[in-house]
């Protein structure tokens, strides 16, 4: 792994209901880069995607920073990393920004429409570099 290396993949697979979906997966995502997961449906980006949350479990190595994620404890890994499935159904009209606040959940913050300044700080930072600033009050069913 590089020094500028944030997250670390070597060898991983998956395999689920006796097939193996993801095979021999080796990258190295550098800090600060938006990196795109392209494939055909059926590929396994999403299933790489839920194995780097620890929801699925996996062959190989996945480092963050360094560590193994298979290490971390519960609450570092949702600090670290965020998983929201694309077509996940959400019931009530609900903000953006409220959904990225969601994520402040395992820093502390319990209610994302009283955050403290620095949860909203880093927020309005996240949505910022998503270049997402002008939904943050649009309904995120829409």
């Amino acid at each position: 792994m590089s020094d500028a290396a944030i997250l670390d993949l070597r060898d991983v697979g998956v395999t689920l209901s006796g097939r193996a979906v993801v095979r021999s997966l080796t990258a190295t995502l550098a800090a600060g880069r938006l990196v795109a997961v392209l494939g055909p449906n059926g590929a396994g980006k999403t299933t790489v995607l839920r194995a780097l949350a620890g929801l699925v479990p996996h062959t190989g190595a996945i480092r963050l920073a360094g560590r193994p994620v298979a290490g971390l404890r519960v609450e570092e890994r949702a600090r670290a990393l965020a998983y929201l499935p694309q077509g996940h159904q959400v019931h009530w009209p609900l903000p953006a920004r409220d959904v990225v606040a969601l994520g402040r959940y395992a820093h502390g913050a319990r209610d994302p429409r009283r955050l403290p300044e620095a949860d909203a700080r880093a927020v309005d930072e996240a949505l910022a570099r998503m270049d997402c600033l002008a939904f943050a009050d649009r309904d995120v069913q829409t």
